[in-house]
């Protein structure tokens, strides 16, 4: 009678560690060293705007995921200039047949 109980304390004991640890698993996320990120909750929908989280492995909790965001300053440049670009000028035409070179160049940066 004694080795049943001991035996269901033991089994009900190794139940809940393993729980705690799969529990434990689904609490962390990851961002990448270039982004960030803001946390979501998966059942409210709702966003935590007091905390902007770098690069790393956090603790979340089970109920929340990342939205991430590029933390670098990046520019895009569609020109001849082969210096800077990212691609050749936009090539179109009008409705008359006339060519256009659209040289294009745009930035952005998350300001934390």
């Amino acid at each position: 009678m004694e080795c049943d109980r001991n035996t269901t304390i033991l089994g009900c004991s190794g139940v809940l560690v393993v729980g705690l640890v799969v529990l434990l698993s689904f609490s962390f996320a990851t961002v990448e060293p270039t982004e960030w990120a803001i946390a979501k909750n998966k059942i409210s929908k709702q966003i935590d705007k007091d905390s902007i989280y770098e690069g790393g492995r956090h603790l979340i909790g089970p109920l929340y995921s990342f939205i991430t965001f590029p933390a670098t300053y990046k520019t895009i440049e569609f020109s001849d200039d082969r210096r800077y670009s990212n691609g050749e000028a936009l090539k179109t035409s009008t409705k008359e047949g006339v060519p256009i070179y659209l040289h294009v160049s745009f930035q952005y940066q998350l300001v934390k």
